[in-house]
């Protein structure tokens, strides 16, 4: 498959998505159609100290129980090679015919994720929002464009998928009650979900933050602390700052679903 030059500003992530372009297309062969980058390497705001790197790849049959073994070796290699990047990672081993029913069949993929080993988990429709980042925007760093193996996916299907997940964050949020960095991450994604409602666009966090502090000035010393909290790596336990996350992303979502209803009858 030919290779684009280069994919991205940064040398280093161009060497760590080149071995793993290599490594692929070595493990898998005719099967591996493309894989494409997606995520914050496209859209902005990519910053090579803290991002994780989303990828997806997209394959003519489901991962096997033997290739997953073989791909958790390549992961483990990949890691080793590029120490910086080890659990920062994330990437999506799904096959043509998942992504063609995914909205009314679950079936099944390999994901591997900041946080969570390479396993098999279910490809149903909680994976919409991610197949439309593919669609939309992904680069393709072998195979043919995004467009020609990902099915369409309507701009008011991808809209109701973010209220959809700006209103799981009230539940959610929760689970960032120990760390503060999680926290600013939670803030920043309610921010992004406003403002891609608000505007039609897909931005950066840093963008979005910008925007919602603008629309709504008296968020505007949290959302700065939330930039700030984004960059801390610890997991000191802050209650006085959660129940700031958690005002935030509660009120947030009450504004997302009072301003912007489901688009009914998406084509």
């Amino acid at each position: 498959m030919p290779r684009p030059n280069p994919p991205t500003p940064y040398q280093e992530v161009n060497r760590l998505l080149a071995a793993l372009t290599d490594g692929l297309q070595a493990q898998f062969g005719q099967k591996l159609i493309g894989i494409y980058c997606y995520g914050s390497l496209i859209w902005g705001d990519f910053d090579p100290s803290l991002s994780d790197i989303d990828l997806a790849a997209i394959l003519s049959t489901p991962v096997t129980t033997e290739e997953l073994e073989k791909l958790r070796g390549f992961h483990a290699r990949l890691a080793q090679a590029f120490p910086a990047w080890e659990d920062r990672i994330e990437a999506q081993y799904v096959s043509r015919q998942s992504l063609a029913c995914f909205r009314t069949q679950e079936t099944t993929m390999a994901n591997i994720s900041p946080g969570e080993p390479l396993h098999f988990v279910p490809c149903n429709a909680d994976w919409l929002t991610n197949w439309y980042f593919v669609l939309t925007y992904g680069r393709a760093l072998a195979g043919p464009p995004a467009a020609e193996v990902v099915p369409h996916i309507a701009d008011e299907e991808f809209f109701n998928a973010i209220r959809t997940d700006a209103a799981a964050w009230r539940e959610y949020v929760q689970n960032t009650r120990r760390s503060r960095a999680y926290q600013g991450y939670a803030i920043l994604t309610l921010c992004r979900a406003y403002t891609t409602l608000a505007t039609g666009k897909q931005v950066s966090k840093r963008e979005a933050a910008a925007y919602v502090a603008e629309q709504m000035p008296g968020k505007r010393p949290l959302i700065e602390q939330a930039l700030a909290w984004r960059q801390a790596r610890d997991g000191m336990p802050d209650e006085t700052t959660y129940d700031k996350a958690r005002r935030f992303v509660l009120e947030m979502a009450d504004v997302i679903e009072a301003q912007f209803p489901p688009v009914r009858n998406v084509p």
